[in-house]
């Protein structure tokens, strides 16, 4: 395992601070912040319809494609003679 794994902090702080931002005022206000998701949430499927129905079968095909294809991949055998089993197409 490599030891020396470099972390890009302004990346890694900047992620935790929005976590941070978006958990602590649903977690402490959570009737209030619930209701403000409720409302968000139907007001995008009411103003945007298909097109947001559209954009969620999107990703959700994108993400079973990454997952299969991440799946076809096979790592060498020490007695094969080809050095990746990585798919032509990839």
């Amino acid at each position: 395992m490599d030891t020396n794994v470099r972390v890009d902090r302004t990346m890694f702080l900047t992620t935790v601070l929005v976590i941070l931002f978006v958990a602590i005022p649903i977690i402490g206000f959570n009737e209030q912040s619930g209701l403000f998701i409720t409302q968000l949430y139907n007001k995008i499927t009411t103003n945007f319809g298909f097109v947001y129905q559209w954009y969620t079968i999107g990703i959700f095909g994108f993400l079973v494609w990454l997952a299969s294809s991440c799946l076809l991949y096979t790592s060498p055998s020490p007695r094969d003679r080809q050095k990746s089993r990585m798919p032509s197409s990839a």
